[in-house]
């Protein structure tokens, strides 16, 4: 589990990186990530990740109250995608929003990915329940990292010129 959060902290940190220089908000829907020139782009890895719980609301709903441990990616973000193709294919997934809907929409599309363990909880209440995992409110050194899932790449970035 802590290497998954290193792994996913490694990723998030290339694509701020990337995202300061290079105003690409990820790719185009149906598409699979793909290398390009200065930027690396995650694949699935064949690494067992063990249990995950996936929370698939918007930050703010996150910041508000999440499971010890689970892991943000905006369903609706435009970088839902890509940050889920940085996951492990075979690897224990509970996927949960706070009603159920943003859930289900996030399951299908991990699907499409080729996951194969994924649980839609459904809502927050039901990932309490079925997961036995503490609501938090604060993410150590959540300070230092980018909301994940952001529409909006370059926020947060210092004025730093294009790499060229």
């Amino acid at each position: 589990m802590k290497r998954l959060i290193a792994s996913v902290v490694l990723v998030l940190a290339a694509f701020v990186l990337t995202g300061c220089a290079v105003a690409d908000s990820g790719p185009v829907a149906g598409s699979s990530p793909t290398a390009t020139a200065g930027a690396v782009t995650p694949t699935p890895t064949a690494e067992p990740a063990g249990l995950v719980v996936l929370d698939v609301r918007t930050p703010e709903e996150y910041a508000a109250g999440h499971l010890a441990g689970a892991l943000n990616i905006d369903v609706k973000a435009a970088d839902f995608d890509w940050l889920v193709s940085a996951l492990p294919l075979d690897g224990e997934y509970v996927v949960h929003c706070q009603g159920g809907g943003r859930a289900a929409t996030a399951v299908t599309r991990l699907a499409e990915f080729g996951f194969t363990d994924v649980t839609d909880a459904g809502s927050f209440d039901n990932a309490t329940a079925l997961t036995g995992l503490a609501v938090v409110t604060e993410t150590p050194g959540a300070a230092d990292i980018p909301a994940v899932g952001s529409d909006t790449p370059t926020a947060g970035c210092a004025e730093t010129p294009a790499v060229e």
